[in-house]
Order: C-alpha cells, then sequence, then structure tokens
C-alpha cells in the first residue's frame, strides 16, 4: 500500500513538472499559449478601433461626431454626445474612453527575429481577432477586427509578448442581432428627427433676424432721408469759388477771386462750385457724413488768392467733383464771414448730432 502511495506520488511530481515545462516554461510556443498573451495585453487595438466601410457616415447619422470645414479641410469633430463613448477621432481611427476585448485566433507560428533588432530566440505568431462584448452605439460604427503579428521571446520565466508588426484592420461592420438592429435604427430615426426640428428653428430664428434687419434698415433709410430735408436756411455766405484741377494753379491767384454764394441750413452745407469757365458742380456736404469741421487759414498757398480763410471737413465718405479732385473744404476771402459761418455751422452740427444720434 505504502509502495503503491509512492508511486501515485512521483506520478503527480511527473505531471507538474511536464506543465512546468510545456506550459509557462515550455521552449515551444503553443497556439493557445500566443492567444492568451496577445488577449491579456494591453494591445492599442483595444483602445484605438477604425471605423467599418461606413462607419463614418453612420457616426454622423447617430450625432456622435459632426465635421466642419476650414478652408479647403475638413475636420470630423465629437459631438457632446460622442465624447460619452469616445475620446477622440481622426479620418482613420478612433480612440475609445474604454478599452474592448478581444478574442484572438492565431493562425500560424515560426521562428524570427524581432523586428528592428538582432535578438534571436523570438517566435512569430501571424493572428486574427475580433471584438467581443462590445457596447451597442460602439458596435454601430467599429470595424469588426483585423489582424497582424505578434513577436514572442522565451525568458527563464516563460514566453513574454515582445512586441506587434503590420496590425491590420479590416472595414467588416460587427453583425448587430435583429434587436440590436431595432434598437440602431430607432436612434437614428430619433437624431434624424431632432436635427430636423433644431433645423427648423434655427430657419425661424433666421427669418426673424432678417425681417429685424430688414425692419431696421428701411427705419434707418426713413431717418436719413428725413435727416437730409431741408426745411430751414440759416444764411449765405459768400466764398471762394474751387476752380482748379489736379495739378492747375488757381488763374485768379494772383488777382480777385471768383466768389459763390454757400448756403448753411440745418441737415448740410450747399455750395455752388465753378470747376471751369463752362461747368459748375453742386457740392453738398450733409451733417451726416461729416465727422468734424475746422478751421484753417491758407494766405501762403499759391492755389488760392491772398488773404483765404478756410473751412475744412473731416468727412466719412469723400465726394468727388472730377477725376483725381474730390471737395472737403470751403475757402473765404473775408475772416469774419469764415468765422461767422464756422460759428453757425457747429452749432447746427451739433443740434442734427443730438436729433440723430443714430446717423453721426
Amino acid at each position: 500500500m505504502s509502495r503503491l502511495k509512492c508511486i501515485s506520488f512521483i506520478f503527480i511530481i511527473m505531471l507538474f513538472y511536464q506543465f512546468f515545462i510545456y506550459g509557462c516554461g515550455s521552449k515551444s510556443l503553443d497556439r493557445s499559449t500566443a492567444e492568451a498573451l496577445i488577449e491579456n495585453s494591453q494591445f492599442i487595438i483595444k483602445r484605438i478601433i477604425s471605423p467599418h466601410e461606413n462607419g463614418l457616415q453612420v457616426g454622423l447619422q447617430h450625432d456622435f461626431w459632426y465635421q466642419k470645414k476650414k478652408y479647403t479641410i475638413t475636420n470630423t469633430l465629437l459631438s457632446k454626445r460622442g465624447e460619452s463613448y469616445f475620446k477622440n477621432i481622426d479620418d482613420k481611427y478612433i480612440t475609445l474612453k474604454n478599452p474592448l476585448d478581444i478574442k484572438v485566433e492565431v493562425t500560424g507560428i515560426a521562428d524570427a527575429i524581432l523586428p528592428q533588432t538582432d535578438a534571436t530566440g523570438v517566435k512569430e505568431a501571424q493572428f486574427i481577432w475580433n471584438y467581443i462584448n462590445v457596447p451597442s452605439q460602439i458596435k454601430w460604427v467599429c470595424a469588426d477586427g483585423g489582424k497582424g503579428k505578434a513577436y514572442f521571446r522565451l525568458y527563464d520565466d516563460g514566453w513574454r509578448l515582445e512586441s506587434f508588426n503590420d496590425v491590420l484592420y479590416n472595414k467588416n461592420a460587427i453583425q448587430l442581432s435583429i434587436s440590436e438592429l431595432n434598437d440602431e435604427e430607432l436612434d437614428r430615426t430619433t437624431i434624424k428627427e431632432k436635427k430636423q426640428e433644431l433645423q427648423r428653428i434655427e430657419a425661424e430664428r433666421k427669418m426673424k433676424e432678417e425681417e429685424i434687419k430688414r425692419k431696421e434698415k428701411e427705419r434707418i433709410a426713413q431717418l436719413i432721408q428725413e435727416s437730409k430735408n431741408h426745411t430751414e436756411t440759416i444764411g449765405t455766405f459768400k466764398c471762394i469759388s474751387t476752380s482748379i484741377a489736379m495739378g492747375q494753379r488757381n488763374p485768379h491767384a494772383n488777382g480777385d477771386a471768383i466768389l459763390t454764394n454757400v448756403d448753411a441750413s440745418y441737415v448740410h452745407v450747399f455750395k455752388s462750385s465753378v470747376r471751369n469757365a463752362v461747368d459748375s458742380v453742386d457740392v453738398i456736404f450733409w451733417f451726416g457724413n461729416i465727422i468734424s469741421i475746422y478751421k484753417t487759414d491758407l494766405q501762403d498757398n499759391p492755389a488760392y488768392p491772398p488773404q483765404a480763410y478756410s473751412i475744412r471737413f473731416k468727412l466719412k465718405k469723400k465726394i468727388n467733383i472730377c477725376p483725381g479732385r474730390h471737395a472737403d473744404a470751403i475757402q473765404f476771402q473775408d475772416k469774419q464771414i469764415r468765422d461767422d459761418f464756422y460759428n453757425k455751422i457747429k452749432d447746427a452740427k451739433s443740434k442734427w448730432d443730438r436729433k440723430y444720434p443714430e446717423l453721426k
């Protein structure tokens, strides 16, 4: 009896030895061991997935992400909803918030040299993988797996997974059950209806904005027209007629000035200006176009008669009177007339600004 126990004990020890040698410490790498090492590794494909052939479009339909165009480049960005499941997205890959489980099938094992090293005693295992236990929302967009190569090296405690190479995702969608297909279709329809409702609301908002802008534009146009209505003249003043073209000297600079009238009202300054011996052009300085009014003296300017005194206007928009020349001033031969005109116009412009502050 004791001899039988001894034989049984020896047999158990031999079994344990065989397990140790051919399991974790075996010099030969079997497929099941390679599969387990890959499945239990921190393989990047567990966290970074590839969309299936229509995955990006499906994700748009489920409002997981949206596309934004800048210049000629279209970027895909996560939506608020998409951020619940995904961490990042680009044109090729999607990064998950939580890693997936994989099921690996090794299709072949051979001796190899570790890529980018001279290490020997290495095994290369070609494998395919599929995702398992995938949440429904991720199933809708995710490719079902792929293939690659894994490299293993034998250490004193057994085989260790060293690296991966030639990892390729396929473009096949994960097969959905009837229940999952119904859920996906319902979600797609719900999102579509929500988008349509948001688009309708946005269209109504834009229509209201456009109507408000149109009415405001009409109101401002009426206000401008009202602000130009000439109802009362402040006075008529004698001023020097501007009679020079660009680059020409005033023919009357050495003699008496050619005089004309300038009318001042509570909305504008109106001047009949002689441009040449035949034609004349009327110039209107509307208060809404005037930024500021100031005085200058031009006694030494050869382009004007001696003792010319000026009123200058800083304008929002130039007033062209002929090619290459625009009006922005009125010259006076009499300084007192100029000063009287200036005071009256400044006072009228201040009253106009208070009456039409929106047009200043």
